[in-house]
């Protein structure tokens, strides 16, 4: 029965198993990305000095995230060549190099706190729409030069394809920072001591729900109606009804996530000042208690954390 199934005509895309990643491209890449994290990590550690170890945390929760990537590599139809410098994750007969594990503790981990602390700060719309195409625009970046290294590649009929790299997942990814940190922000009274380590689990699992819930109409498409002369969906004009669908769902959800930031803002009774500086936002010591009710029923923020700008 095995060597019949094996024998049998695929059913589904097929990965470029037998790609190979330059060494040298890839040892260059996992530098560039290891690197970022250094960096990342080294200002984390400087606000935990400072009292504020939430960074840190948040840190470890992107590097937990690394472990979602073989699932949803089989979805996007992504293939990691098995030679690629330090795998790190190997899930379902997928190798997942160290770069993209710290790709998503800097990209993802350290983007969603930046915007945590953003929030707490009182930071406007405009800064939130600066965030996502700023976060957009980075994944982009990163993918395409993976990409074009020849570390992994995109297979089946892809939409979007930019590079080498889909546009719309950058559109998926973009929205996690806004998403997880709306959400931290909202349980920012819990992350008091050891309630800070929830950040661990839930930021991965928030990434997994995004990717369901925004991406499903791509993911649906690139693994139907499947021509094995395309290795791949059959007709592109479905493969990109999946993808506008995708990044439609996306665009939408940026949306809303900052229309809600601004009213949890307010009802927090945190004054939106677009004087805030970036520098504040990455360095200020702020805490937790924001928004507290009082028996009044009034709200107001709490003088134990408001910004110390040094």
């Amino acid at each position: 029965m095995t060597q019949l199934l094996a024998q049998a005509p695929p059913m589904y895309p097929v990965p470029p198993a037998g790609l190979s990643a330059p060494h040298l491209w890839s040892m260059a890449f996992t530098v560039i990305c290891l690197t970022f994290w250094v960096l990342a990590l080294i200002w984390v550690v400087r606000l935990a000095i400072r009292g504020d170890k939430l960074g840190l945390v948040f840190l470890i929760g992107g590097l937990c995230m690394g472990l979602l990537e073989p699932y949803l590599d089989y979805l996007g139809l992504l293939w990691f060549a098995t030679d690629n410098v330090a795998v790190t994750v190997n899930l379902f007969a997928r190798h997942i190099p160290l770069y993209v594990v710290l790709g998503y503790s800097f990209f993802f981990g350290l983007q969603a706190y930046v915007i945590y602390r953003a929030i707490i700060l009182g930071k406007g719309a405009k800064f939130f729409v600066y965030a996502y195409a700023l976060s957009w625009t980075f994944d982009a970046a990163l993918q395409i030069t993976g990409a074009q290294f020849g570390l992994y590649k995109y297979y089946g009929q892809q939409p979007f394809l930019l590079f080498g790299a889909p546009a719309w997942w950058y559109t998926i990814d973009a929205t996690l920072q806004l998403t997880a940190g709306f959400v931290f922000f909202l349980l920012r009274h819990r992350l008091v001591g050891w309630g800070q380590l929830i950040v661990i689990p839930i930021l991965p699992g928030l990434y997994a729900a995004l990717n369901g819930a925004l991406g499903w109409p791509t993911f649906t498409a690139l693994n139907s109606n499947f021509d094995s002369e395309l290795n791949g969906n059959g007709s592109l004009a479905l493969v990109y009804v999946g993808g506008t669908a995708t990044v439609v769902l996306s665009l939408g959800l940026a949306w809303l996530l900052i229309s809600e930031i601004g009213r949890a803002q307010r009802r927090a009774g945190i004054d939106v000042n677009a004087t805030v500086t970036m520098r504040e936002v990455l360095l200020a010591k702020i805490g937790v208690g924001i928004g507290i009710s009082h028996a009044a029923g009034n709200t107001a923020a709490s003088p134990a954390v408001q910004p110390v700008r040094r």
